[in-house]
């Protein structure tokens, strides 16, 4: 493990975000301690989760349950989720949620903790108990204070709503026979039937945060206008997902081919919503927010270019339109993820959260080459995909194994499809087998475009 900073720049899809709802004040206030300062500054993940666990016994002492202990612990929080100790991090946040007793209600703190922990136990494959803690959070938005704007809860509720619909969808039995054939089973009407309600509750998510972006707008009121565009866009990113995936159970049990129309709509959809915002007048953008817009833009680039890759798995050639708008946004993705690693510039931390997701988009532009017959460039991309990959600190969540699983395989495909390169090809898919054997059982075997979800919360807006 790497000396990585805490970065409170662009979010990462798979963090808890929650150094990010640190204000500022406090976080100056908790660096004065030497092990805090270390921790966010150059340490390795391991060791600055002892810091942190030392820093906050240290606070316990001198300020027990005061807003810089409740600091310290979101911080130990977040860095056990990076390093794949999901369990304990929810432990930690559900001492925070004790210590602040009632005061958890006031300013959305319920919904930010609930969510996280929420998030916690789905990266860990807990997904019952992720639903369990989104409805909760859900449940808490309606008894939140009064002094809240209409936006604020809006933003809350939609973050909720996300969240529950993920974790109901990561529940269904929809894998890449690819990967492991001795998991497939059939479909049943019921899975199909809880793929369509994830479907349409990822839809109300985002149609609920657009319809107050635009209420915003057309009032001309700077509250929360940025936020709720970007989470209005990476809702309607999830909706796409959730779009093909309920198509691929409706269709699993016949030879009809799955539609992704629908699943366009909703990526479109998030696409002109971040047009729009680039478009508002600047004096509504109350936060900086290309970097994170370019993020959720290059996700939804990657999913529509996985989805007219891999859609369908049995077809080694596709016509030359769709490979033409795979290359086209599987390009783009890679050209905004390289705009963001040149913006984050000697944050080394930044960088390195970029990284997992710029190897996903690696990858889709080394499959399009190896659709297009150009398998030694192809070849060169997949190495750098697979490096990138494997490389990187955040190793340890579900969409990032997936993303490592997939790239293995595609390179192993390429190298079946060349003259003496049988071998590696075994080899290459061995690989990705052993990838996904290492993931929670819940997680295993996931179809692709599961890593192109966005598990959000209201810190990542901030």
């Amino acid at each position: 493990l790497g000396r990585k900073k805490f970065s409170s720049g662009v979010p990462a899809p798979w963090s808890l975000s929650l150094v990010r709802g640190v204000p500022t004040s406090t976080l100056s206030s908790i660096r004065q301690l030497p092990e805090v300062d270390s921790a966010l500054s150059g340490s390795s993940l391991k060791e600055s989760i002892e810091l942190l666990k030392r820093s906050a016994d240290v606070f316990e002492q001198i300020a027990q349950e005061g807003p810089e202990h409740q600091a310290v612990l979101c911080l130990l929080g977040e860095r056990l989720n990076d390093v794949g100790s999901h369990k304990k991090a929810v432990e930690v946040l559900q001492r925070i949620i004790t210590m602040m007793g009632t005061d958890v209600n006031e300013k959305g703190a319920g919904v930010l903790l609930r969510l996280a922990q929420s998030k916690a136990e789905w990266n860990n494959g807990n997904f019952a108990r992720a639903q369990m803690l989104s409805e909760e959070a859900l449940d808490l938005e309606s008894h939140e204070s009064d002094d809240s704007t209409t936006q604020d809860i809006a933003l809350r509720a939609g973050c909720a709503m996300n969240a529950l619909g993920l974790s109901r969808l990561a529940s269904l039995h929809c894998v890449d026979k690819n990967i492991n054939d001795k998991i497939e089973q059939a479909a049943t009407a019921e899975d199909v039937q809880e793929a369509d309600e994830c479907r349409v509750l990822l839809g109300k998510a985002a149609q609920g945060l657009h319809d107050e972006y635009l209420n915003c707008l057309s009032q001309g009121e700077a509250s929360r206008f940025v936020e709720l565009a970007l989470a209005g866009a990476a809702a309607y990113s999830n909706k796409g997902v959730a779009d093909l995936i309920c198509s691929k159970l409706d269709k699993q049990n016949n030879e009809e081919d799955v539609s992704i129309n629908m699943t366009l709509q909703s990526w479109n959809k998030g696409l002109l919503l971040l047009d729009d915002l680039a478009q508002t007048p600047q004096e509504l953008q109350t936060i900086p927010y290309t970097a994170f817009s370019n993020m959720i833009q290059a996700r939804i680039h990657c999913n529509i270019a996985w989805a007219t890759l891999f859609v369908d798995a049995h077809t080694d050639k596709l016509n030359t339109e769709n490979l033409t708008s795979a290359s086209e946004h599987s390009r783009d993705a890679l050209k905004l993820y390289d705009g963001l690693i040149e913006a984050a510039g000697d944050d080394e931390a930044a960088r390195e959260r970029i990284q997992p997701s710029m190897a996903r988009a690696l990858g889709l532009v080394a499959s399009c080459y190896a659709r297009a017959g150009s398998a030694v460039t192809a070849e060169g991309l997949f190495q750098s995909a697979t490096d990138a990959l494997s490389s990187t600190v955040y190793n340890s969540g579900p969409l990032h194994a997936i993303d490592r699983r997939d790239v293995h395989m595609w390179y192993g495909h390429l190298c079946s499809n060349w003259e003496k390169r049988q071998r590696d090809a075994e080899r290459l898919r061995e690989e990705a087998r052993n990838i996904d054997s290492t993931m929670t059982e819940a997680w295993q075997g996931k179809w692709g475009i599961y890593s192109g979800l966005w598990f959000f919360n209201t810190s990542d807006f901030k």
